[in-house]
């Protein structure tokens, strides 16, 4: 009940936030946000947070400047950058402290989506750094750009076939066990 009840809060938290439209008030959740987050960072959390935090930051850099350049709203970007933000860290505060298997619980749908999404990334992870793993040992000079670029272009068409070939046999095999999503 408690996990439920925390997710419903952090539903509510993401609606309030979007809905804000003063960046002051943004700024005050974000230090809000970043008093919640202190209790409990240990160097390696900390470590953690930072990087999808410095990923919201360069998101917000190359969607949000562009349009506020185009257009000429400049308050827009700093609002945008507030909100990222803002249910960046109240994401981050949510899944360490949300238990999201038995939250989701009252849905068999959402559950089984959750099962099988979560499957699909710790797989898709693991073949990533196979990958990645590979890749190092075949260049012990260090891996160059244009190295890089293909190995992505690779490893990005080699996870897009992988997905549609296995995604029809899973839902094949949920089907007859029961687990239809229809």
């Amino acid at each position: 009940m408690k996990d439920k009840v925390l997710l419903f809060l952090y539903m509510a938290g993401v609606v309030f936030v979007s809905s804000l439209s003063s960046p002051g008030h943004l700024l005050f959740i974000f230090f809000l946000l970043l008093l919640a987050h202190m209790p409990s960072a240990s160097r390696r959390r900390l470590r953690r947070r930072v990087k999808p935090i410095s990923l919201a930051l360069l998101t917000t850099l190359f969607i949000s400047v562009p349009y506020a350049l185009w257009t000429g709203h400049y308050s827009y970007l700093s609002l945008l950058a507030l909100r990222a933000l803002d249910i960046m860290l109240l994401t981050l505060l949510a899944l360490s402290r949300i238990n999201l298997y038995s939250a989701l619980s009252f849905s068999r749908s959402l559950s089984q989506l959750l099962v099988l999404s979560s499957s699909y990334i710790l797989l898709y992870r693991r073949l990533f750094l196979d990958f990645l793993q590979a890749l190092k040992s075949r260049s012990p000079e260090g891996i160059k750009g244009k190295e890089f670029v293909r190995f992505s272009e690779g490893v990005g068409g080699y996870f897009f076939e992988r997905f549609l070939r296995d995604s029809e046999e899973v839902a094949e095999a949920m089907k007859s066990r029961g687990l239809d999503l229809d």
